[in-house]
């Protein structure tokens, strides 16, 4: 009986040791999971800083003569950057610190997501500023070609 009891405690304490085990896994899976997912957001993230930032800075020069004022303000802008996650640093922090490190990392994480949601936000807010910077110029433009066109007829 002495023997079933000391069984059921050494499975017990097995049994626990191999669920937290196994639960720590997972939450690290996790965490990497959720990093990997930040670093992909920023990676299409730096790529549309790239496309937009040429697309702007390939912005005829001709356009910038003829239009001066218009043109003044397109291409002026800066960009907020994004931050990446950080997996090594929430691994060593996680080894050192065990469940507190990961409640840091969570914690860090979150508030990296809610930032870079913001940046997301205002870099949305910039391009469409931009966008409608653009879209002025293209009206300016067609309106000088309509003018020329007709003076072109008329002669």
């Amino acid at each position: 009986e002495r023997r079933e009891e000391a069984f059921a405690d050494d499975f017990g304490v097995e049994s626990a040791e191999l669920r937290r085990e196994r639960l720590q896994r997972a939450e690290r899976q996790l965490q990497s999971e959720r990093d990997s997912l930040i670093n992909r957001a920023h990676d299409v993230a730096i790529q549309a800083y790239r496309v937009i930032g040429h697309g702007l800075s390939s912005f005829p020069t001709e356009a910038r003569v003829q239009f001066p004022q218009l043109c003044a303000s397109i291409g002026s802008v800066a960009f907020p950057r994004l931050e990446g996650a950080d997996l090594t640093s929430a691994f060593v922090l996680d080894s050192i610190l065990g469940t507190d490190g990961a409640a840091i990392n969570d914690f860090s994480s979150g508030c990296k997501i809610q930032r870079n949601l913001q940046v997301v936000e205002e870099c949305a807010c910039l391009s469409s500023s931009q966008l409608g910077l653009i879209t002025t110029m293209e009206s300016a433009v067609t309106s000088n070609v309509q003018q020329l066109q007709a003076h072109v007829q008329s002669l």
